[in-house]
């Protein structure tokens, strides 16, 4: 996705397929990680050992299986020293069988944080889709089009809204609220 000017804005946007969502192996969790922090390339180190080297502002990871516990994780600036401060950090835990989103993101005030959002994936019909927005956005609430229709309306920070399409491609809009304003070039999206 691409940053607005002079806003720090990112939205997640989680797309569950027929089948729904690949389910962890017993034991195990599944754990999207999402990188929101603009202008900011990124080491992640778990428990000490460098895991995402060189992660790109505005990506995400494929789902990836951990196994269940607890987690610390540290974030420094790409190629900092290991033992140096990291920019971020927290301990997260992830259950057996769960399903996370862990996104490092700016709060309103412009300072970083992690967030751990666990996803909570349903059944869905054949010939379905679920779309999950979840704005983590410093910005006001915002409206999501999918190929010029209104599909969810005023997801403010830190929400999560769910919208169910028929399976297919889409350009996904993201207006503010109030006024209609772009807040993001279109996203396509299958």
């Amino acid at each position: 996705m691409h940053r607005a000017p002079a806003l720090a804005l990112f939205v997640f946007l989680l797309v569950i397929p027929v089948g729904g969502i690949a389910q962890a192996q017993p034991g195990n969790a599944t754990v999207v990680v999402l990188h929101g922090l603009p202008a900011f390339t990124a080491d992640v180190y778990v428990n000490g050992d460098l895991t995402l080297d060189g992660f790109e502002a505005i990506t995400a990871t494929d789902p990836l299986e951990l196994p269940a516990g607890k987690y610390h994780i540290e974030i420094r600036e790409v190629g900092a020293p290991a033992d140096s401060a990291p920019a971020l950090e927290r301990t997260v835990r992830v259950k057996a069988g769960g399903n996370y989103s862990i996104i490092a993101h700016l709060t309103p005030d412009g300072q970083r944080t992690l967030s751990v959002f666990v996803n909570a994936p349903s059944r869905i019909d054949p010939g379905e889709s679920r779309l999950v927005v979840r704005s983590v956005a410093t910005a006001p609430p915002l409206d999501v089009e999918a190929n010029g229709e209104a599909i969810l309306e005023g997801v403010a920070g830190l929400e999560v809204a769910e919208a169910e399409l028929s399976a297919g491609r889409y350009s996904l809009a993201f207006l503010a609220s109030q006024g209609g304003q772009r807040l993001l070039p279109s996203q396509n999206l299958r």
